[in-house]
């Protein structure tokens, strides 16, 4: 979420006045999201905290709230799966949340369960974290959501309420790849790797098959990507 100056919710509480929590791991972000006059303007509630699956129940509902909500932004560059699988305090109408492109579009996978996991030490290049599309389907369903479509960029996924999502005009509801080269080599500099050599990078790390209830390295996953995202993120992926 950050200090919320760049917030997919940001909109509705400034331009329909709606009610919101933002939650934190940077205390920095916190003061600064305090220090916002929207801060004051609307019912805003900042918390800082690092949110697993464990306490991310009990933090809602200590912020004040709880049952019916209209929209849930997850985005926590981690244990997004595992985290978006345990809310059960709140049902919104619409839940967004991350996915990692890296891991393609045709496997459930996501990064093992760690409640201390920061992205910024799991790999060096910053591209392991999170879960692929497919995985966020599958919890998404098995809460009565739909996907509904992503941001043109390929990051944030759009779910609806299945009895909601069929009144919605929306023709293509697809998932898109991302073309970020966000990659860091060892010492920590930009290094642009894009395409699907981004998913070689991480060949030797652990990821928890959903589907086939296993967890093994990224490099034993056979054929990652559809034949659609190979077509719009480049050279053809390859497994160990």
């Amino acid at each position: 979420m950050g200090d919320f100056t760049e917030s997919n919710s940001r909109y509705l509480m400034r331009n329909r006045n709606w009610r919101g929590l933002v939650l934190d791991s940077s205390p920095a972000d916190i003061e600064t999201i305090r220090n916002d006059e929207l801060y004051w303007r609307h019912d805003l509630t900042a918390q800082q905290a690092f949110i697993t699956k464990d306490n991310i129940n009990e933090i809602i509902v200590n912020c004040g709230h709880a049952g019916e909500i209209g929209l849930l932004s997850i985005d926590i560059d981690g244990n997004d799966y595992w985290v978006f699988d345990a809310i059960n305090v709140v049902r919104p109408d619409i839940v967004i949340c991350e996915y990692n492109a890296v891991l393609g579009d045709l496997h459930a996978l996501t990064v093992p369960y760690d409640p201390e996991f920061r992205r910024s030490e799991a790999h060096y290049s910053w591209l392991y974290f999170g879960a692929s599309i497919r995985a966020l389907e599958r919890v998404a369903a098995r809460k009565g959501y739909t996907l509904i479509g992503s941001n043109r960029a390929g990051h944030n996924a759009f779910f609806v309420r299945q009895e909601l999502a069929g009144t919605l005009a929306i023709d293509d509801r697809r998932a898109l790849p991302s073309l970020f080269r966000e990659s860091r080599d060892k010492d920590g500099h930009l290094s642009y790797i894009g395409g699907t050599e981004r998913a070689l990078l991480l060949g030797d790390m652990m990821v928890v098959d959903i589907d086939g209830g296993r967890t093994v390295p990224l490099g034993a996953i056979e054929g990652l990507y559809s034949s659609e995202w190979q077509a719009r993120i480049g050279s053809e992926y390859k497994t160990m």
